[in-house]
């Protein structure tokens, strides 16, 4: 039996290869019993990365558990800790949580969020903050939006400000993100300050040739949002495309993204890079 005090639960998280799923469940089994402990493992590292949890947890696989649990427990506590973190200055959060930073962060952040939404745009709208944390950050604000939580004129006027206001650098992540929540929420009337991003530069391919955003971008959000009211189906298989949900089931999304099968098979299978190794489940 897992013992659910932090010290056990970050050696049961990290022993051994593969998803720790015993573990998890117990967690889940005894969501009171195991918050406190959880919550310990989530502000060690909030607080710098520099603690005993934190130490004890070297790669951050503990934590990188513990946040997951934390929103599918509805632990709305969590969500002033986690909004520090992902404005550290100083931890990777890439390392840290990995693809998670844009599969599931938003998702966490729409089942922690206690109706923060001004919190929420402080974050995203500060370019000193990690991009892809500030697009968890819009997506959980756009999904306030979306559900009435935040006022809609409100949320035209801070987009239509954003280009000015807090204008990211021109290969910015965040570019496709704005692009996207303007898309989805139905700002049809944004299309001449979206358009002139473009023809100005404001939006720009790096040297790479990586370009954040495409022109079409826009158009293409606006009209998947309509094909999305067509009918109840249709509108829950876009709130999911586009992360719009609370995140829940932790053992079968992230045991999902473990295997246990053969070498020839693993670029089939979705992986998830959560850790310094980028192989924190991988069983061999």
């Amino acid at each position: 039996m897992t013992a659910l005090d932090a010290a056990s639960l970050i050696d049961a998280f990290t022993a051994g290869e593969g998803f720790p799923e015993d573990a998890v469940q117990a967690c889940l089994d005894a969501p009171e019993a195991a918050r406190p402990a959880l919550m310990a493992i989530l502000e060690d590292r909030a607080n710098g990365g520099t603690g005993p949890l934190s130490q004890r947890d070297a790669k951050g696989d503990a934590c990188f558990i513990a946040l997951h649990i934390l929103a599918d427990i509805d632990a709305k506590e969590a969500f002033a800790p986690l909004m520090q973190l992902l404005q550290s200055e100083n931890l990777d959060l890439e390392a840290l949580f990995g693809d998670a930073m844009t599969e599931t962060m938003g998702p966490i952040l729409i089942a922690l969020n206690n109706g923060d939404y001004a919190q929420l745009e402080a974050g995203f709208s500060n370019n000193a903050v990690d991009d892809f944390a500030r697009d968890a950050m819009m997506v959980a604000w756009a999904h306030g939006v979306i559900s009435g939580a935040v006022d809609r004129d409100h949320a035209r006027k801070l987009l239509a400000d954003f280009p000015v206001t807090v204008k990211p650098e021109p290969d910015s992540f965040m570019w496709g993100t704005y692009v996207a929540v303007a898309g989805d929420l139905g700002f049809e009337d944004l299309a001449p300050i979206i358009d002139a991003l473009f023809e100005n530069g404001t939006i720009a391919m790096d040297e790479g040739g990586f370009r954040p955003a495409d022109p079409e971008d826009f158009g293409y959000h606006l009209e998947a949002l309509k094909v999305s009211n067509e009918d109840a189906e249709a509108k829950d298989l876009w709130l999911a495309t586009n992360r719009y949900y609370a995140f829940e089931d932790t053992v079968e999304m992230l045991g999902d993204w473990s295997w246990d099968g053969d070498e020839a098979e693993w670029e089939d299978v979705p992986m998830l890079l959560a850790a310094e190794d980028d192989t924190p489940f991988d069983k061999n």
